[in-house]
């Protein structure tokens, strides 16, 4: 196993990417699996919050998510931002649904979402700040990113994950070990 050094500490695997003296991990321990070699330095303080951005301006449709409908937020993340991995995939499940479906392209434009036509139940952004949508949603479709899982369990929104790159899996394997979602790459 390959070995590190952080300060004058030698590392081996976790240990290797832990502060040895303080280090603060974003998420409550109910998120993290049970285990006996965690580092004692490790302190778990809740989710990361941002500050909602104060020139934030609704979309048109933002009264919408005061309906009657339940609202379902599927967004594909800012790294791998492949549409067709989520969004298209959820639109057309969804498009005959009694829901409202907001699909954020995480930066990328609209126009990458390649339908010949949106379904009438859809609302399409290529960004809005989760502190403002997330209160309204009813469950969250993602690619596991974990500043986004981590948003949506403070909101108490309910997971539906799907993510194969970067520290996806495991952080989809948490959202399922955990029991605040599904994860449907099993």
């Amino acid at each position: 196993m390959a070995r590190f050094l952080i300060g004058t500490i030698p590392a081996v695997g976790f240990d290797a990417v832990v502060s040895p003296y303080l280090y603060l991990q974003g998420t409550v321990p109910a998120f993290e699996y049970p285990r006996s070699d965690l580092p004692l330095q490790v302190h778990f303080v809740g989710s990361f919050l941002s500050t909602p951005p104060a020139d934030f301006i609704s979309p048109s449709w933002w009264s919408d998510l005061q309906g009657d409908k339940p609202v379902v937020l599927v967004t594909q993340g800012t790294v791998a931002t492949e549409t067709d991995d989520l969004i298209v995939p959820t639109l057309q499940a969804l498009a005959d649904e009694n829901v409202l479906v907001v699909a954020t392209t995480g930066g990328q434009p609209t126009e990458s979402i390649k339908l010949a036509q949106y379904p009438a139940n859809a609302r399409i952004e290529s960004f809005i700040p989760y502190s403002h949508l997330l209160p309204h949603v009813d469950v969250m479709v993602t690619n596991g990113g974990y500043n986004g899982v981590q948003m949506a369990l403070v909101n108490g929104v309910p997971l539906v994950v799907a993510g194969q790159t970067e520290d996806k899996p495991e952080v989809c394997a948490r959202v399922e070990w955990s029991g605040v979602g599904i994860n449907l790459q099993n």
